[in-house]
């Protein structure tokens, strides 16, 4: 009776085991996937901000989905430990310790991943911010030489002489007056 079941907690704590693996390979490798079409998407040069904003924030949804299974899996690495403390097989507690160091390597790479994706993220909204600041300076810009055109061409239609000294000195001085400034603003 006692051999029974000792077989039993053997074929429990293997099946533990080997479920253990099976799901802490899985994530690992569902992790390397999510990294390496990161890195990918990076070195695509034609994509959208907003295409890569979106497969970011896609990504960041599918790593929090990840973590409760993380979580999950650490609960019971923890009840395979409890289990094999009780045992003095080393062999099994070498097998529960090696588990346990897999899983502490995933949540490392999890935690890796998900940097990798907030710093991305956080760089993709500060151009997207620095792109709104260049396209509000080209539009102050083209509103200025809107402006100035229609103001040569209602000077040349009402003078014979055409633009004068004057004028030109005068377009000159706002041209750099607002020019420089909203320019000085493009290039932030």
């Amino acid at each position: 009776r006692h051999l029974e079941k000792t077989l039993k907690k053997d074929e429990k704590l293997k099946s533990m085991h080997d479920d253990l693996k099976e799901n802490i390979n899985n994530i690992d490798y569902e992790l390397k996937e999510i990294k390496n079409s990161i890195t990918e998407t990076a070195s695509k040069t034609n994509l959208s901000i907003k295409k890569v904003n979106r497969f970011l924030k896609d990504m960041k949804i599918k790593l929090s989905r990840m973590k409760p299974k993380l979580f999950e899996l650490n609960l019971t690495v923890h009840s395979l430990i409890g289990e094999v403390c009780e045992d003095d097989v080393e062999l099994r507690h070498l097998e529960a310790d090696r588990v346990k160091e897999d899983l502490v390597e995933v949540y490392e790479f999890w935690d890796e991943v998900s940097l990798m994706v907030s710093e991305r993220l956080a760089h993709l909204e500060d151009t997207e911010s620095k792109l709104r600041t260049v396209e509000a300076g080209l539009e102050e810009v083209t509103k200025f030489l809107t402006q100035e055109t229609g103001d040569l061409v209602e000077r040349m239609t009402t003078t014979d002489s055409g633009i004068s000294d004057g004028s030109d000195l005068r377009l000159d001085k706002r041209i750099r007056g607002r020019g420089a400034c909203t320019l000085g603003m493009a290039v932030l």
